[in-house]
């Protein structure tokens, strides 16, 4: 499965960052929330920063079921060859 490609305004899944669904219907991420915990990231194993960070629950990768820093999950998805690279360089809030 991949997804559609990456759109930097309109409508896509806020998730993901590809077209072809909404947010809700994302098949990568099950939550996407800012952290309120210091935690350490599934992937990196870098705390999280509590009120800072973007912070995902992932279907896939070593971070699959676990928390994991936003931009480091996406990156495992990119990695897998199911979202294209340019999901990567859309202006994010990282943090």
């Amino acid at each position: 499965m991949t997804a559609g490609k990456p759109k930097a305004g309109g409508h896509h899944c806020f998730k993901c960052f590809c077209d072809g669904h909404w947010s809700r219907d994302c098949p990568f991420f099950r939550m996407r929330i800012t952290c309120k915990f210091q935690y350490p990231c599934a992937k990196c194993r870098v705390d999280f920063k509590s009120g800072v960070d973007y912070i995902v629950k992932s279907n896939y990768g070593v971070e699959k079921n676990e928390w994991a820093h936003h931009k480091c999950a996406l990156e495992t998805l990119v990695d897998l060859d199911l979202v294209p690279p340019e999901v990567l360089n859309i202006d994010h809030q990282w943090s």
